[in-house]
């Protein structure tokens, strides 16, 4: 399911990702990232490893800032997207942060408590 709900995403670059949530380069390791193809959807999946602690709490706290964002944005059109918003995960785990916006939001988190 996780699989199918990707391939309808597109994986952001790293620029991408700085234009959209603010999050330098210099402050994670690797991450992955998607956003829905079509802009309708609040559909946004985004993991990423900190360099160290002291960023994964920044970076915990931007993605935060992003979901504040869509729901606001949310509450002034496509309020049918605010249930998907109200329902975001937005984790740290260690270094690992994560912010997961979907509407199969129990299978993405499944997949992710996986790793």
């Amino acid at each position: 399911m996780v699989a199918a709900m990707l391939s309808e995403m597109i994986e952001l670059t790293s620029e991408e990702l700085q234009n959209l949530v603010g999050i330098d380069s210099e402050d994670y390791v690797e991450f992955a990232a998607y956003q829905a193809s079509w802009g309708t959807s609040a559909d946004e999946i985004i993991i990423i490893q900190a360099v160290d602690s002291s960023k994964a709490y920044d970076i915990e706290a931007k993605l935060k800032e992003r979901v504040e964002h869509k729901r606001k944005s949310g509450e002034s059109y496509l309020t049918e997207n605010l249930p998907i918003i109200d329902a975001a995960i937005v984790r740290r785990d260690g270094n690992t942060v994560s912010m997961l916006i979907t509407e199969n939001i129990d299978a993405a988190n499944s997949v992710y408590e996986k790793f």
